[in-house]
């Protein structure tokens, strides 16, 4: 049911309803529990998560993947963390609504992700990302990883017809907010990268030409 990533981080996959591609949920282990990350639901997940311990609390990264978390926090009875912009879309007496800058549960610092222009369709791309300790990134759907170890920049392989515009604006976003020396990423979507997510993006720039 679970894949370790690395040794404090597991992740598990669903496929999304609406687009067709899988969605990744990511679980933080800490000393005495752990952090669900935009954790999309399948069946027997709620018991599995038993074997970890106590959860801290649900992360949202973006207020379309509210689904799965605000039915797992419900499900818990654990705080459910939702980015400002997207609070006014969840309600209930668990739920925080943090900001760019801010300390969460896990000693996660969030970063706040978007775009200048439509990226799905006519949407921007407005979410939240998530540094860790270690210096790692979660990320919810501005770009994820190709099993090969490359970097799609979104809505790459994701809406037909994307404009190399629309990549741009997202590798953009991404570039503005990263931090130096960030080298594993976890993703909503796609194959997490390990060692080599700032080789990767420095590879898109230059394709880019950014």
């Amino acid at each position: 049911m679970f894949k370790p990533i690395e040794r404090d981080v597991y992740s598990w996959e669903v496929p999304d309803a609406e687009f067709g591609e899988m969605m990744n949920g990511h679980l933080y282990i800490q000393d005495d529990g752990f952090v669900l990350i935009d954790p999309p639901l399948m069946p027997g997940l709620l018991q599995g998560l038993g074997v970890f311990g106590k959860c801290d609390g649900v992360i949202l990264l973006s207020g379309s993947h509210k689904r799965g978390s605000v039915m797992a926090s419900n499900a818990l009875g654990t705080i459910l963390y939702v980015p400002e912009f997207a609070a006014g879309q969840i309600q209930g007496k668990n739920v925080k609504s943090y900001k760019d800058g801010e300390k969460l549960a896990g000693d996660f610092k969030a970063i706040e992700l978007k775009t200048e222009i439509g990226v799905f369709g006519d949407h921007p791309i407005h979410e939240m990302a998530l540094l860790d300790s270690k210096n790692r990134i979660f990320i919810c759907d501005a770009c994820y990883g190709q099993p090969g170890g490359s970097l799609s920049i979104a809505p790459e392989g994701i809406i037909p017809g994307n404009t190399r515009q629309q990549a741009l604006a997202s590798l953009k976003a991404i570039v503005k907010v990263l931090p130096t020396g960030v080298n594993t990423a976890f993703f909503g979507h796609g194959t997490d990268i390990k060692g080599e997510f700032s080789k990767q993006v420095e590879t898109r720039k230059k394709e880019f030409n950014l």
